[in-house]
């Protein structure tokens, strides 16, 4: 779990799990005034760094169309499959990045 403080307030967690050479990210959030700034790509790169040294070579996360894949193409996820009526609107995105 990684976690980013401004003035002693939580603005932005992560939480990931390595498994089987493989950096499993579950969820990232960043507070509203914080997005856009570079907060969730920090984030993004000190967990794949972490799992780098753990020797992982490969990263996974899953989002929802109403959240963030451009986000995460932006920092070199590539799309394997895709489930579309989610929860009757959305389409979830399963993406991965080679490490």
């Amino acid at each position: 779990m990684l976690s980013a403080v401004y003035q002693g307030e939580t603005v932005a967690g992560l939480v990931a799990r390595t498994w089987w050479d493989v950096l499993d990210i579950q969820y990232l959030w960043v507070a509203e005034p914080f997005r856009g700034k570079g907060t969730g790509r920090t984030m993004m790169l000190r967990a794949e760094d972490e799992a780098r040294k753990q020797g992982c070579q490969l990263a996974t996360v899953d989002t929802f169309s109403c959240q963030a894949p451009l986000f995460y193409r932006k920092l070199g996820y590539q799309e394997y499959g895709s489930l579309s009526g989610y929860a009757g609107n959305y389409t979830r995105h399963y993406m991965s990045k080679k490490l």
